[in-house]
């Protein structure tokens, strides 16, 4: 279900958890403002491939968890030669790490 930009601020002002994906990084003002309104949820989060950004901002966000991914350079070669070929995400997936941060409390 697609909601615009009005509601979400909404949702996420009632949110107990609120999980963001690293494609809102495209909209910078959108998740300055959808974090700030759930500043009181027990975990606001950051995941996804495109979140993959040093865990410093965490404090700079207020963000309680981010999670990434990145490609091992021991497989770097075979994610290249994927990509090549026209592959996306959805086929190097298996070769990639993913990573969590949790802030410290």
């Amino acid at each position: 279900e697609f909601i615009d930009e009005y509601e979400a601020l909404d949702v996420a002002g009632k949110a107990d958890i609120l999980i963001v994906t690293g494609s809102s990084l495209l909209y910078p003002q959108l998740l300055t403002r959808l974090l700030k309104e759930a500043s009181s949820a027990k975990c606001r989060a950051l995941i996804g491939p495109t979140a993959s950004l040093h865990p410093k901002i965490m404090d700079v966000l207020g963000l309680d968890l981010l999670g990434g991914s990145y490609i091992h350079r021991s497989v770097s070669h075979i994610v290249e030669r994927i990509v090549e070929l026209g592959g996306g995400y959805h086929s190097f997936k298996d070769h990639l790490v993913k990573w969590v941060v949790k802030r410290e409390t």
